[in-house]
């Protein structure tokens, strides 16, 4: 106890060489070199990261224990342009610098931020993020953003993450490119409607790609209870949906209770020939050209 005492001083700080981290963090913790969780941690940053990984090959582990902001959808989530969408709880890179070679490994619980439970962002590259629960974090359980590539998102847990003013949800892909999401579980992310103009409404979703992201193979994920269960922007091309489990999105009772509700197992924004599905499980299809869902529904867009 003396021991974890002494270390949760110790990261209060910031910027520390971390090797076991435990107890409160009330500032953004940088690691860079091998760390990992030796109990639970309580993150009270506000308005930044809590644990924020700023070197090349590195790995993180979790071994088992939690990491908890200062959230619990729907309270304590903040509109676009708050400080508060900044309180990630585990971010590689910071800007537009990112790291080579970082892995992420559970098991492990992040939960409750008013940001991404999991931000990847900057030029980071062969990244990896497995066997972790990403539950009730205001945002995405996992975000990857601009310049990201080539990074390995596998057998991680996601669920009721989302937010109700932009696309978002359980895994999502911004402008990132050649990335492998395989094996996750997505279930109850998103919020039925989004309240902010412009945008496409019920855009929620388990697995989305957004902006131009390119190259990316999602593989053998299940995507349930979700307002989409796999959900394309207009804009993304090259990317391959392969053997996927997309059932029951969205659930039953959003059907029931929202009048004409739009949601689908795959929601496709891109043109017919843009991206490419393969032997999906799946019932209800939105988009471009003939369903892609073997003995499922084509349905008209919303």
């Amino acid at each position: 106890m003396k021991r974890q005492m002494i270390l949760a001083i110790l990261f209060a700080a910031g910027n520390a060489l971390a090797v076991e981290i435990s107890g409160t963090i009330t500032s953004t913790l940088s690691i860079t070199e091998d760390s990992w969780l030796t109990g639970n941690v309580t993150c009270q940053v506000r308005g930044a990261p809590c644990i924020r990984v700023d070197a090349p090959n590195i790995t993180l582990w979790l071994a088992g224990y939690s990491i908890t902001g200062l959230a619990n959808p729907p309270s304590g989530c903040a509109p676009p342009g708050d400080p508060g969408n900044g309180e990630n709880g585990i971010q590689i890179g910071n800007g537009a610098v990112g790291h080579r070679r970082v892995e992420v490994l559970g098991p492990g619980l992040v939960q409750n931020f008013r940001g991404q439970g999991m931000l990847i962002r900057g030029t980071t590259t062969r990244a990896t993020v497995k066997d972790i629960t990403f539950s009730s974090n205001c945002w995405s359980g996992i975000l990857l953003t601009s310049l990201t590539s080539d990074n390995d998102i596998e057998g991680n847990v996601c669920s009721r993450n989302g937010n109700r003013y932009n696309p978002c949800g359980g895994i999502c892909l911004f402008n990132s490119h050649n990335n492998r999401v395989r094996h996750n579980v997505t279930s109850g992310n998103g919020y039925a409607i989004t309240s902010a103009p412009g945008l496409l409404t019920f855009a929620n979703f388990g697995i989305g790609l957004e902006g131009t992201s390119r190259g990316n193979m999602i593989e053998k994920n299940t995507a349930s209870g979700n307002v989409n269960g796999i959900y394309l922007e207009p804009g993304v091309a090259n990317n391959v949906v392969f053997q996927n489990i997309l059932i029951g999105n969205p659930p039953i009772q959003i059907s029931e209770s929202v009048d004409g509700f739009p949601g689908f197992d795959i929601r496709n924004f891109a043109p017919e020939i843009a991206n490419t599905f393969v032997d999906n499980l799946c019932v209800t299809y939105s988009g471009a050209g003939p369903a892609v869902c073997p003995g499922g529904t084509k349905m008209p867009g919303r």
